[in-house]
């Protein structure tokens, strides 16, 4: 199995990723090494050249996932501090140059 850029891209897109020519090209690379180890791997233990008696199966660090918190708004101690770096503030909120006309 050979992966293209064009797989690349269109993952990223599925993904809301930007990536440049750069990143496609060393993506691409990276899996058209790792799918093939993947498959080596996969019939090696197929085959039972890879003696896997005895490995636990991969599990987190913790026994049980943390449970979600409650979601409680918290004020931000940078919160005045950024608004006063910015050029213009007012009533805690930035003020922007309006980009849209009204109807």
């Amino acid at each position: 199995m050979t992966i293209n850029e064009k797989d690349i891209r269109a993952l990223a897109e599925t993904a809301k990723v930007g990536l440049t020519y750069d990143e496609a090209a060393a993506m691409t690379a990276y899996f058209n090494d790792a799918v093939p180890f993947c498959g080596a791997m996969s019939r090696a233990a197929r085959e039972g050249r890879l003696k896997l008696d005895g490995v636990p199966p991969y599990s987190p660090a913790a026994d049980e996932p943390p449970l979600p918190r409650e979601d409680i708004a918290e004020g931000s101690p940078l919160r005045d501090a950024i608004l006063a770096a910015a050029p213009e503030a007012r009533d805690g909120f930035f003020v922007v140059p309006r980009i849209l006309e009204e109807e």
